[in-house]
């Protein structure tokens, strides 16, 4: 099944059309066929597609060792593509939250992050979305508040961090509970 296909499947299961789902969808499926000719061997069309959308945002070295890492000659062709067709694949690296219908937030690239990170190691969205934000949150209360030994100030601090932007947000909750569905189509 294409990408395309499958991004076009989780949208409309919930009877959904944001202002962004043409654009999305138009450069997903330009971005395929992109892909498909700056890499030689066709099964790694998916896995670089995942990787091409994620990196821009997920470029630590932990996000490396979880995904993989994009090689700069498929990024390189990519870019070369968009200029010479003037398409803009490179404007799915830089979506936000996408309020879906429902008015149910979706962070869009943090959804092919956690679907990259599952991919590439076969492990669950358990580890790769919650695991992750899990690691962001402990480094944040550190950074922000030295070692905390008190179990109740631990747990109000923590609270302070819940929901914002890739400490647990909705669209990250929907990414995760989005991502193994649309690895499995």
């Amino acid at each position: 099944m294409k990408l395309s296909q499958i991004v076009v499947l989780f949208l409309i299961i919930p009877n959904i059309l944001s202002e962004d789902y043409y654009d999305i969808l138009y450069n997903l499926e330009t971005l395929e066929k992109y892909m498909s000719s700056c890499v030689s061997q066709q099964k790694l069309v998916y896995k670089y597609i995942l990787q091409f959308i994620r990196s821009k945002k997920y470029i630590t070295w932990e996000w490396t060792i979880v995904a993989g890492n994009l090689p700069e000659y498929i990024y390189d062709c990519i870019k070369y593509k968009d200029e010479t067709y003037h398409t803009n694949t490179l404007a799915l690296r830089e979506y936000e939250d996408i309020e879906l219908p429902s008015k149910i937030k979706l962070d869009f690239v943090h959804l092919f992050a956690v679907m990259n990170g599952m991919d590439n190691l076969s492990i669950s969205t358990t580890l790769v979305g919650w695991g992750g934000d899990l690691a962001t949150l402990a480094e944040d209360l550190k950074n922000n508040f030295g070692y905390i030994t008190d179990l109740n100030q631990l747990i109000i601090e923590a609270r302070k961090f819940l929901g914002i932007k890739g400490q647990f947000g909705e669209g990250d909750l929907t990414s995760y509970l989005s991502a193994p569905i649309m690895l499995r189509i």
